[in-house]
Parts: C-alpha cells; sequence; structure tokens
C-alpha cells in the first residue's frame, strides 16, 4: 500500500500524506501527530484546552489564520504555539517571528481554525 501510494503522489504531483488522507489510509489528525513526533513536535489535542488569552494576543489573529497556528499558552515561562502543519517551515519561522523562544505543538486544523474563528 505505501509503495502505490508513494507512486499516486507522484502520479498526481501530491504530497504523500494528502494521497494518504484522500484514500482514507489515514485521518488528517493522525497524519499531524505523525508528522510531528518525527520531528519531535509532541501532540495536543485543543479539544481538552481552553487558550490562554495572554497567549493568543503575542501572533496577530490574521497571521495565526495565514499560516495555521494558535498560541495556545506557555510552558515553564515559554510561549507553546500550535501548528497545523508541523512540516510548514514558514509558518514555524513565522511564528517565532512574532512569539520569541516559541515552543511548538501540533494540533488539528479543524481545531485550530474553529479557536481562530471564535476570536472574530
Amino acid at each position: 500500500d505505501v509503495k502505490w501510494a508513494l507512486e499516486e503522489a507522484a502520479d498526481r504531483r501530491r504530497r504523500l500524506g494528502e494521497v494518504l488522507i484522500e484514500e482514507e489510509y489515514v485521518s488528517r489528525d493522525d497524519l499531524v501527530r505523525l508528522l510531528g513526533e518525527q520531528r519531535g513536535i509532541p501532540y495536543l489535542d485543543l479539544t481538552t484546552l481552553d487558550p490562554d488569552p495572554e497567549a493568543i494576543s503575542l501572533l496577530p489573529v490574521s497571521t495565526a489564520r495565514l499560516f495555521r497556528t494558535l498560541p495556545v499558552g506557555f510552558a515553564r515561562g515559554l510561549p507553546v504555539v500550535a501548528v497545523a502543519d508541523p512540516t510548514d517551515e514558514l509558518a514555524l519561522a513565522r511564528a517565532r517571528s512574532f512569539v520569541e523562544d516559541a515552543r511548538f505543538v501540533a494540533s488539528s486544523d479543524r481545531e485550530i481554525a474553529a479557536r481562530l474563528a471564535a476570536l472574530s
């Protein structure tokens, strides 16, 4: 199945993860969890957490929406930012440009979007 998915991704000019999700081999959240683990970024289920308003204020909402990121709180005094795609180096860099010493967690794109929508 993996060999087929790799070939299919190349044929479709798509990322492997997109093909795996489309073909229902994995869920979007499972893929985010796996990609985060590969990069040493833990997964955080945002349904179990109310983001800290002080943390949220660290990143402009427009930037958070664009890069699918959300500051959620603090750990050991350092800001924690949830990212929908832990492989998106541009999103990580952009968050770091606003949130000094940010620590990252991977989280569901749907949950990040829902939290950001509630801020409007």
